[in-house]
């Protein structure tokens, strides 16, 4: 198998533009309640994702039309999904550390074969996040779409969505560096 990396790097813009946040002590109680969860709110979270990693583990399937029994994002905190995280860390790891030991006995630095060896430790991994990324945005088109698509007859939809979800939403956009509520 051929491993074909593009060139990564990350860039920044010339000029820096920044916005006022306010400090938390300037919300009043509604905008503390709707920007942040209450640890109520968290132990709800919390329950839900059990029962849904035990329903997981017993081997029973969340019926796909039950929004209340979402797996995504789940499967690392099953047994068997904690086991594959802790080995395939274990072993990005060892690489890693094998190829930095063989350098300090040549006594030389190369920086890139210390990637590569990681990347070639993480390739199942990754190639795995990709399928599951992959997936994760056709499921949010379809959720955009659906909403869009009911939005011209009824401009509540997404937010009773949202609400019935038990959802707070925030948009991070990226290129402006800036988040939306």
């Amino acid at each position: 198998m051929t491993i074909v990396s593009k060139s990564k790097s990350v860039t920044f813009q010339p000029t820096v533009k920044g916005i006022q946040i306010m400090n938390i002590d300037d919300y009043t109680t509604r905008e503390i309640s709707a920007s942040w969860y209450s640890q109520e709110d968290m132990d709800r979270m919390t329950n839900r994702c059990v029962k849904v990693i035990k329903r997981m583990e017993s081997g029973a399937v969340p019926n796909k039309g039950n929004k209340n029994y979402c797996m995504r994002g789940l499967e690392g905190h099953t047994k068997t999904g904690s086991i594959t995280k802790t080995k395939n860390r274990a072993s990005a790891r060892a690489a890693v550390l094998m190829e930095q030991s063989k350098q300090l006995m040549r006594n030389e630095v190369n920086e890139q074969a210390i990637a590569d060896a990681y990347i070639r430790a993480s390739t199942s991994s990754q190639e795995w996040a990709q399928v599951v990324g992959k997936r994760d945005e056709e499921g949010a088109n379809a959720i955009h779409y659906h909403k869009h698509k009911n939005h011209a007859s009824s401009t509540t939809a997404p937010a009773k969505m949202e609400q019935r979800m038990g959802l707070k939403v925030a948009v991070v956009v990226a290129t402006t560096s800036r988040i939306i509520y």
